[in-house]
């Protein structure tokens, strides 16, 4: 469900002929997955209130009953529930950026 919002709000927010960057990176005691897209059109005041339930940032879809304002506030509470954080960014030039880092509770082979 995690991925699933953040994948599906990168395709709609992105801007025509924009580019999608998902990368994921596994520490020694952590996994962290990054979600980027270009044409951001957020201020940084509105990138601070993404988490917030119902919230809007473009203000022309609130009756199109796509979107209601919740997936990023789900994501936030999913990864919380897992032990993990997730933050987001705004990068010059329009790049949206989400980061979520997630306790890794793999088992590991080591060799001796």
């Amino acid at each position: 469900m995690i991925l699933s919002n953040l994948l599906s709000n990168a395709v709609e927010y992105t801007n025509n002929a924009g580019q999608i960057w998902v990368t994921a990176y596994r520490g020694d005691d952590c996994v962290e997955i990054t979600v980027s897209n270009t044409g951001c059109s957020l201020t940084s005041e509105q990138v601070s209130q993404v988490f917030d339930s119902f919230w809007r940032g473009d203000s022309s879809r609130k009756d199109t009953g796509v979107h209601c304002g919740l997936g990023l506030a789900l994501v936030q509470r999913l990864v919380r529930a897992l032990g993990g954080s997730v933050i987001v960014e705004l990068q010059a030039g329009g790049i949206f950026v989400v980061r979520i880092t997630l306790p890794d509770k793999g088992q590991r082979n080591s060799i001796e």
